[in-house]
């Protein structure tokens, strides 16, 4: 029996129809159960459930709970195959893991389905081995590349050897989404273009470590989702990427209006270690289309944008019109942030995490981006204050720093401008933290939750709870320099929930509540 989801129901229904050869027709759980005990009574079984790729562990034994109680004879077994650890360890009382075919039994599997009548041809004879040693003793390997490689000739074959699989694929053209994994080729092929795959929607390329460009995928008009991930051979993604050509004289190749992936709504660049530039397309004057030149609309549909894991990059495009989620990691320069915080104005989201050099956000950035709602800055080793302009964020609920070391400053509110709508404050290992601002959390009317955690140097927390009306969680732990925290006013807030305060040191002082 093979299935790639186990539902209990589901389940039960199969094993009834295989043992009775007929289809269920019967909607009850109970009844289905009722005929199988009529089926199995007293009668010794071994259950196969082949390719199992997903389960839930609560579903799974109360499906194996079912089926003890449908048949209490010893001795039954079920067998479980799986390509997934977490499926095998959530499922196996004894596990097997199976070992690999020998070449000559893949050589024998791929034989025969790449060749009708068995004979090899002579000057293929010599590329066989290498083919075969590409299976890694898989039997599906050499059974799917030996489909992939039946009827073709020399120039194919040594294509597959080069690591081209890709090439002597024929996707569907109504193909909505793909994604190719860990492939070994050094170059990808002509029908990841335009007008061969018109309907994609979702695209995901991973592990592409031998490429050392990315493929040209601007022109794929309804394209929504693009992940690339481990190309690591990737210094700089090119204009290329964006599948249009500007020449010289200003002109564009398809018109004079060009829209690159005028659909894509989520962009993923993760574990790139050698990209140093990401480019965007050039404007180039033609006294034609306005004073810009060349009509260019980049990303005119970007919402989230992922950088991650790309150390060495240090220049990205700044032409993402309605950006609302921003996420860099593992980014050693500041640069990139810069550049593409520098024409933005309708973030929502910015995570920032483990950007080595960044040592404040961009002013700019955070005057233009008035609806920011959601702000953290994590594991920034120099990162050490936020600016002024921190308080022009009316619509900012959260804001998280934590593992900022050198974090030490949050500037005092000047004037009217308040963080209004701040409903959660969370401060976690920023050892550089000597103080907060007297009067500071005051000013947060909507504040909710209050976390400050193993900041090492703390020796200063003014809180007036009475003046914070909204609170409903505080956790102030952790801070082996703060002497007292002052909780005065506790009693009246009707909504608290929860308080976990101190220990901070050996002697320390939590002021009394007056009622």
């Amino acid at each position: 029996m093979k299935e790639v989801k186990l539902e209990t129901k589901r389940y039960l229904e199969l094993i009834l129809e295989s043992l009775t050869e007929r289809k269920t027709e019967v909607q009850s759980r109970d009844i289905i159960v009722k005929k199988l005990q009529d089926e199995l009574g007293g009668k010794k079984y071994l259950l196969v459930l082949d390719d199992l790729w997903h389960v839930d562990p609560t579903l799974w034994h109360e499906f194996v709970d079912t089926l003890k109680g449908i048949n209490i004879s010893r001795g039954n077994c079920i067998l479980v195959t799986t390509r997934r650890d977490q499926v095998a360890s959530a499922v196996a009382a004894h596990l097997h893991m199976l070992g690999k075919l020998a070449e000559d039994h893949c050589w024998s599997i791929f034989k025969q389905r790449a060749f009708a009548d068995g004979e090899v041809p002579e000057e293929i004879v010599s590329m066989g081995n290498g083919v075969v040693k590409m299976c890694q003793g898989l039997p599906l390997a050499a059974n799917v590349l030996g489909g992939l490689l039946r009827n073709k000739g020399k120039h194919e074959w040594q294509a597959i050897l080069d690591g081209n699989a890709l090439l002597q694929v024929k996707p569907h053209p109504n193909l909505k989404t793909l994604a190719v994994v860990d492939y070994l080729g050094t170059r990808f092929p002509s029908w990841l273009r335009e007008g061969l795959l018109p309907y994609l929607v979702k695209l995901k390329l991973s592990g592409c470590k031998k490429c050392k460009e990315v493929p040209s995928l601007g022109q794929l008009k309804l394209l929504r989702h693009l992940e690339l991930v481990g190309f690591h051979e990737v210094e700089c993604i090119a204009p290329t990427f964006y599948g249009v050509e500007v020449s010289n004289n200003g002109s564009s190749s398809d018109n004079a209006n060009i829209q690159v992936f005028p659909l894509l709504k989520e962009l993923v660049l993760d574990d790139m270690p050698s990209l140093t530039e990401w480019k965007g397309v050039e404007l180039i004057p033609t006294g034609n289309v306005g004073r810009d030149g060349v009509g260019v609309r980049m990303f005119a549909g970007l919402e989230k944008l992922r950088i991650r894991n790309c150390s060495l990059l240090r220049s990205t495009p700044n032409q993402f019109e309605i950006l609302r989620e921003l996420t860099i990691k593992g980014v050693d320069s500041d640069m990139p942030l810069l550049n593409l915080c520098s024409n933005l104005t309708s973030l929502v989201d910015l995570i920032v995490d483990d950007v080595k050099e960044l040592t404040s956000l961009p002013d700019e950035m955070l005057h233009n981006n008035f609806s920011l709602q959601h702000l953290s800055v994590i594991n920034c080793r120099e990162f050490c204050e936020l600016p002024q302009s921190l308080y022009n964020l009316h619509s900012l609920k959260s804001l998280v720093i934590e593992r900022c070391t050198k974090f030490s400053s949050i500037p005092i509110p000047n004037g009217v401008n308040h963080l209004t709508s701040l409903q959660s404050l969370r401060l976690y290992k920023c050892d550089g933290l000597i103080s907060l601002p007297n009067g500071l959390l005051e000013h947060f009317q909507s504040l909710e939750s209050l976390e400050v955690c193993i900041c090492k140097n703390l020796v200063s927390l003014p809180l007036h709870l009475c003046e914070m009306p909204s609170l409903s969680y505080m956790n102030i732990l952790g801070c082996p320099r703060l002497n007292s925290v002052s909780i005065e006013g506790l009693h009246r807030l009707g909504g608290f929930r929860t308080s976990i305060v101190g220990p901070y040191q050996s002697q320390w002082t939590l002021r009394p509540i007056d009622f």
